[in-house]
């Protein structure tokens, strides 16, 4: 199971989706995470699901997007190990109670394109 952190939220901003830190962690406006359209409709899907697994949010992208299982497979773990590098989603067990907003120490900048 993996879950968005709690602080991370998706943004319009002139025109581009990204995913900002809100609070005072966010003070740092030079790093942003930059997402595509594809890859924004993901993170909507994932913060809905709340608790959500890579063959949850590939059986979401395959009933959307005209890709088959294998190709929405591949994207969903291709992105979801970006975004779990980049310290925006955490993994954990059933049960466990998702991290702190204390824990969140910073806001990153990446470009997700497919």
């Amino acid at each position: 199971m993996m879950r968005i952190k709690k602080d991370f939220v998706l943004r319009e901003v002139c025109g581009k989706n990204v995913i900002m830190c809100e609070g005072l962690k966010a003070i740092d406006f030079r790093k942003i995470l930059a997402l595509n359209k594809s890859a924004a409709w993901l993170w909507k899907e994932a913060k809905a699901q709340g608790d959500f697994t890579v063959e949850s949010l590939t059986a979401r992208l395959c009933e959307e997007y005209d890709v088959t299982a294998e190709e929405a497979r591949s994207s969903v773990a291709d992105i979801l190990e970006k975004w779990d590098k980049e310290g925006v989603i955490e993994k954990r067990s059933r049960g466990e109670t998702p991290a702190r907003s204390e824990d969140i120490d910073k806001v990153f900048r990446i470009n997700i394109t497919r």
